[in-house]
């Protein structure tokens, strides 16, 4: 799968994703989170919602991933996850959005190739697979 057809996929899920209603959290408030109101992050204020079960052609979520966005002062977009410290960035929500997935297949990648060089990697790689797996053989 080319990182391209990723790309693609990945923009279009974060503007289906984002434009449907989502449970999501800010601080210690419940909020209903849309397009509309995401595009209007303000500096400093962070949301929170899960990563879609089909999040880029191939791959899928097991459990939850909680991914956060954040908006800073000159209005670029942050998405990132606390469990494995990815992150993606781009001037709308759905570029931080196709740029965090990227990050997390590539991050997926590289932990996959070293587990038997490095202990870190096999257990960091028991703990991704825990939370996505490629539905696709490579």
């Amino acid at each position: 799968m080319t990182l391209d057809k990723v790309r693609s996929h990945s923009l279009g899920v974060a503007d289906r994703s984002l434009s449907r209603w989502h449970g999501a959290s800010a601080g210690s408030s419940v909020l209903r989170v849309s397009t509309e109101f995401t595009a209007s992050i303000a500096p400093t204020a962070a949301v929170t919602l899960t990563l879609p079960e089909r999040f880029a052609p191939g791959w899928r979520q097991i459990k939850p991933l909680v991914l956060t966005i954040e908006c800073d002062s000159h209005g670029q977009y942050l998405m990132s996850d606390d469990e494995f410290m990815v992150y993606g960035v781009g001037t709308t929500i759905a570029e931080a959005y196709g740029d965090y997935v990227l990050s997390l297949i590539e991050y997926f990648g590289i932990v996959e190739q070293g587990p038997t060089e490095n202990r870190y990697d096999a257990a960091e790689l028991r703990h991704l697979r825990a939370y996505l797996q490629p539905t696709e053989p490579k």
